[in-house]
């Protein structure tokens, strides 16, 4: 579980269950600089350097194919994209290994927004860096067995 000293990053925003690594997942008020894009209100993680949000549809996150379910994040990226796609690598938290890959191109809208939908081969803590036009941050997000 991350540790939550202080006030929540985003004011009004609460602290939700079912987060890891460092960074706690949040529910409640949004970051201001999300509103172009309209996220829904819903549970979200907020990069580490605060330059990019992840909108949790499928809560909590499944391991594996987690069909009929989906592990939808809408990634909302803070710096405007310029056209650049979302390129996301993630692995267990502390392992170097498996290890995923993604790519989302920029072409979905309104605001800098990147539908997503990634999988996993197992449960626990994932960290994953995104990377887009000359930005990146990184995410830690819990994805439990699916069963």
């Amino acid at each position: 579980m991350p540790q939550r000293s202080g006030p929540p990053p985003v004011p009004g925003a609460n602290y939700a269950a079912g987060g890891c690594g460092p960074r706690p997942l949040l529910s409640g008020a949004l970051p201001s600089w999300t509103a172009s894009a309209r996220p829904p209100a819903m549970i979200y993680v907020l990069g580490r350097h605060q330059q990019v949000a992840g909108f949790l549809f499928g809560f909590p996150l499944m391991a594996g194919h987690p069909e009929p379910f989906s592990d939808k994040i809408l990634w909302v990226v803070r710096s405007d994209r310029h056209g650049a796609p979302l390129r996301l690598t993630g692995h267990p938290l502390n392992a170097a290994n498996p290890v995923v890959r993604s790519s989302w191109s920029a072409n979905s809208s309104p605001g800098n927004i990147y539908p997503s939908d990634i999988e996993v081969p197992a449960p626990g803590c994932w960290r994953f860096t995104l990377a887009w036009h000359r930005h990146t941050d990184t995410v830690d997000l819990w994805y439990v067995r699916h069963r």
